[in-house]
């Protein structure tokens, strides 16, 4: 086999089979044509760090030269990926490209953590700052099914769409916008990625766990906590820390200024380490975040969304998941109403932040043009959750859906003319690990509570069978 042979195999095994041809022509001085391996729709423009480059030239001069079979150079790229991985100090976790790809005539993995390149619904192609790619994290079309939700007045019909459904670890509708926020961060070469919210996120435990699956380091600042005693190993909470994210406590101060301390942090960590290091903003907030729930919309018709129903509603916490959903239904001419339910902060505050987004991506609209924000439900849901886990199977959480189907069903009953319609879609985003963050205890063992069945044996009840 030979060079040409063998290069056209490495390009038919790697994920970014360019750097193999670039290398080749520089090192080894080898001139071919790329075409005939390379699908030009593929991401192939990467930066090469000196480590990787040291190795690539290794391995494409070891298969020159010994003119393997097909097996021996996907083993090569094995090497290569275990190589790098012990080679990066700043990493504990496997290389992004690791040796699922190259198991030859297996598709394991389903394209998980393959990039590719990004393509906006076609009534958004108009808007600013399109991402360019997205990295799949999650197998997404999560199921639409009818909700029985206890309380529900007779003339609505309620159904869910599972978000909650999107994963295990990284469960919920978060996954969408660290799809887009990972692809820009591998093609910017971090190493570091920089985020912050507070102690029970599912942002932070979603940005870890996505961290280390790439092999990248979390820095992870942890919201209105000021002493390493007020830290928990519970929720969310725990599973950032076992993630190994590096964690900063910052006391109690207004979200710009915690934005900016994001910000101010991932400059620090890229001085410190010398290496890239890549900001997510709070909660994800951003341009590509928006354009997670742009698709999400897409999503949405794909399944039926305008013929079978008249409303929309969600938690909204910091803007991001509302404002693209109400997006698509905008720019799609679509009849339904979008209600969000605020969880944490007030509707003025939501209008300017959404305002800001809407401006950003280049639509000269206000945030009450599009969609219908509740405030007046920030409160603890602890009731609802029982009660609607009790009846109907599914879990809520109590910082986001929780609140959220708390202010659904009241609104239902008091407010009944804000809805457009009957039949009423409620996305649920996610979050269940915030049920075990501990406060559930204060409300489990209550009288005449929905998970409070219990009883001692009856052992003069119930005779033994024999």
């Amino acid at each position: 086999m030979g060079v040409t042979a063998v290069l056209g195999e490495c390009a038919r095994i790697f994920t970014h089979p360019r750097m193999i041809f670039k290398l080749a022509q520089r090192e080894l001085n080898v001139d071919i044509s790329t075409d005939a391996y390379i699908d030009e729709n593929r991401n192939i423009e990467q930066t090469i760090r000196a480590d990787e480059r040291f190795y690539l030239e290794l391995l494409v001069i070891q298969a020159a030269d010994e003119e393997p079979s097909t097996h021996k150079i996907e083993m090569y790229f094995i090497t290569y990926c275990r190589k790098l991985s012990h080679n990066r100090e700043a990493s504990t976790g496997p290389d992004w490209r690791d040796d699922r790809q190259w198991i030859p005539g297996i598709n394991m993995d389903n394209g998980y953590f393959q990039m590719h390149e990004y393509q906006a619904p076609a009534w958004a192609q108009h808007l600013n700052h399109i991402p360019s790619h997205i990295v799949k994290l999650t197998t997404l079309n999560t199921p639409i099914h009818r909700w029985s939700l206890p309380g529900v007045p007779d003339r609505f019909q309620v159904f869910i769409k599972r978000d909650d459904l999107s994963g295990a670890e990284l469960s919920g509708s978060k996954v969408r916008i660290l799809q887009f926020l990972f692809a820009e961060a591998l093609r910017q070469n971090a190493r570091h990625v920089v985020t912050g919210g507070c102690l029970q996120s599912n942002h932070c435990r979603s940005v870890a766990l996505t961290c280390r699956q790439f092999g990248l380091t979390p820095h992870i600042v942890v919201a209105r906590v000021s002493k390493k005693e007020e830290l928990e190993a519970k929720g969310n909470a725990l599973l950032y820390r076992l993630a190994g994210s590096h964690l900063y406590l910052s006391p109690t101060c207004s979200y710009e200024s915690f934005s900016q301390r994001l910000r101010s942090l991932a400059g620090y960590i890229s001085d410190k380490y010398r290496e890239p290091c890549y900001c997510i903003p709070l909660g994800g907030s951003s341009p590509p975040g928006m354009f997670a729930f742009i698709t999400l919309f897409q999503e949405l018709i794909e399944q039926g969304l305008f013929d079978n129903f008249d409303d929309i509603v969600v938690s909204i916490a910091t803007g991001c998941t509302a404002a693209g959903i109400a997006v698509g239904n905008y720019l799609t001419g679509s009849k339904l109403r979008i209600h969000a339910v605020s969880i944490a902060l007030s509707k003025e505050e939501l209008t300017k932040r959404i305002d800001l987004m809407l401006s950003d991506i280049g639509l000269s609209l206000g945030t009450n043009d599009i969609m219908d924000i509740i405030d007046g439900y920030i409160g603890q849901g602890y009731e609802t959750i029982t009660n609607v886990s009790a009846n109907t199977g599914i879990l809520l959480d109590p910082y986001y859906t929780g609140k959220g189907t708390q202010g659904l069903l009241e609104e239902l009953k008091k407010n009944p003319t804000t809805f457009q319609g009957k039949k009423i879609l409620f996305i649920h985003t996610g979050g269940k690990f915030g049920l075990f963050n501990g406060e559930m205890d204060q409300v489990m063992n209550l009288p005449g509570n929905h998970a409070n069945y219990i009883n001692e044996w009856p052992e003069k009840d119930i005779p033994l069978v024999q």
